[in-house]
């Protein structure tokens, strides 16, 4: 369980899902944290645009060295997987 001042933003909802925290109990509401400047509404809005069009602009860079990291990771016995 997670207590928390206000309904979590994305990268908190995003964390909550990786530590597996299944309920969440939160004070102020989005739009409560809307009102004194905390919106959500243009991130929301940005990630559902196509690619060019977004605020944020990402590229791929170094595709297949990335991979190597990741066959690391997968070779690695040493940790739980989800």
């Amino acid at each position: 369980m997670l207590y928390t001042s206000c309904y979590p933003c994305m990268m908190c909802h995003a964390a909550i899902h990786w530590a597996r925290i299944g309920r969440v109990f939160y004070g102020n509401s989005a739009l409560d944290a809307q009102g004194i400047g905390f919106d959500d509404v243009a991130i929301w809005d940005d990630l559902l645009k196509p690619s060019e069009g977004r605020l944020v602009q990402y590229s791929s860079l170094c595709a297949e060295e990335a991979k190597v990291t990741f066959q690391k990771w997968e070779e690695n016995l040493a940790f739980e997987r989800y």
